[in-house]
């Protein structure tokens, strides 16, 4: 336990570096693009680019999700590697991306997304599939604890990624177009793929040779796992950016979806932040403590859920107190129910913090039958409040939701305690709290 212990906490240490560094970066690059893009135009990127991230998301078929429950047999040695983790596991995902990509072309040819201001037509189904391979592949790379490399490339990408699109503009006058957006981005994704493949095959080679048995029935139990992780992670993505941004964008207007945009890539960089110094890392410790008594795997939980708080609550303390900063930056009229329904979409996006230790304590121990019962009454009382006619106001569309994710999360913690005796873990260190409120009370009258 103290080797796998130090493991964890080593990368923690160099996830929370990168992540922190990539997303504020990206955020930082956001507030630029809508003080820098006119308001429809910064609406339509935000809009395809969530557009594609909803396709990736609805395509993943839950194989980043299920991974850290194999992933001890998919890397016991060569041949299982081989055999399940590339032919039956990786190569059928990448021939769904490429479906998945296909069938979001034929409808966004068909949507309100295409106009003469849009990318490259080749551009979207391209990166719908790298940035899926590249989704997954970073995520088995932080399960087996090679970080420091993966960190390191992307935060390389990320500042090639700025500089091709901030430096004709800056010195060179040339507008910034969605094409200068995407391209690179795309770009970028091609780029770390390769070298993530490259990393892999490094590890493949310090892999035993010798073959062992693996346990009985695996095919179906990867089958059933993958697919109930699926149905059970299918409905967060409802309740993000990647849906309601394009869903906002079609009924509210594209000025309107930028401002939502800002404040889900807010929402979404911490919540990245938190999955890849957490939940990536936590992934790792979970898989490894699979056969352990249940006592262990509770201090494990413990253990994760308080590195997640330590993140969570001083960022959305911050934003709470300074809303009206972070999302009135742009110089347009954004009426203060703009600003309110923003704040209410971040916190919405942000409930999925709350969910991610147990989401993976019940994948690890191949519960995520259970998991998919509650996201199904979820996904209903979601699909409810958006279609109810009473809930044609966005605010009360987003109030609805919010009280949809306080409902899911009281059922899924009620069931793991009933069976693990599992407890919501929403302590936070007194002096993080005074030191979280204190910042950002003094950024707030600055």
């Amino acid at each position: 336990m103290n080797k796998i212990k130090s493991q964890f906490k080593q990368s923690f240490k160099w996830n929370i570096f990168g992540s922190i560094f990539y997303e504020s970066t990206k955020v930082l690059n956001h507030i630029f693009l809508i003080k820098s893009m006119p308001s429809d135009k910064y609406g339509l990127m935000a809009a395809i680019f969530s557009g594609i991230y909803f396709v990736i998301h609805l395509g993943e078929l839950g194989i980043t999700q299920s991974l850290p429950a194999f992933l001890s047999i998919f890397i016991k040695n060569q041949t299982n590697f081989k055999k399940l983790f590339i032919k039956l596991y990786l190569l059928p995902q990448i021939v769904i991306y490429a479906i998945a990509s296909a069938i979001a072309i034929f409808f966004y040819t068909r949507s309100f997304l295409l106009s003469p201001d849009s990318p490259f037509l080749f551009i979207i189904p391209l990166t719908i599939i790298f940035e899926g391979i590249r989704i997954f592949l970073r995520r088995f790379l932080h399960n087996i604890f090679i970080t420091k490399k993966t960190i390191i490339l992307e935060t390389l990408l990320m500042i090639l990624y700025l500089g091709a699109v901030w430096i004709p503009y800056i010195f060179f006058n040339k507008p910034i177009t969605l094409n200068s957006i995407f391209l690179p981005y795309l770009i970028s994704s091609i780029v770390a793929v390769t070298f993530f493949i490259f990393f892999i095959i490094n590890f493949y080679k310090k892999m035993p040779k010798q073959e062992t048995s693996n346990p009985k029935n695996l095919l179906s139990r990867i089958i059933k796992t993958r697919w109930l992780s699926y149905s059970t992670n299918v409905s967060k993505t409802f309740f993000t950016g990647n849906f309601l941004t394009p869903f906002f964008a079609a009924n509210f207007g594209l000025a309107e979806a930028g401002i939502f945009n800002l404040a889900n890539h807010i929402a979404e960089s911490i919540k990245a932040i938190a999955k890849s110094t957490v939940i990536f890392s936590g992934g790792g410790l979970f898989a490894k403590l699979k056969s352990a008594p249940i006592k262990i795997k509770k201090q494990a939980f413990k253990l994760l859920s308080k590195n997640l708080n330590k993140i969570i609550y001083p960022v959305l303390i911050f934003i709470i107190i300074n809303n009206k900063f972070v999302f009135r930056l742009k110089e347009v009229t954004v009426t203060s129910s703009t600003t309110a329904m923003a704040l209410l979409f971040f916190i919405i996006t942000a409930m999925e913090f709350f969910f991610m230790a147990y989401e993976q304590f019940y994948t690890v121990e191949e519960k995520v039958g259970k998991l998919f019962i509650f996201k199904l009454i979820e996904i209903t009382m979601f699909y409810t409040v958006i279609s109810a006619k009473m809930f044609s106001d966005p605010v009360y569309i987003l109030v609805g939701l919010l009280i949809v994710k306080l409902i899911s999360f009281t059922m899924l913690a009620i069931n793991a305690y009933a069976n693990w005796k599992l407890k919501p873990c929403l302590k936070i260190n007194w002096t993080i709290l005074f030191i979280s409120i204190l910042v950002s009370t003094m950024f707030f009258y600055s």
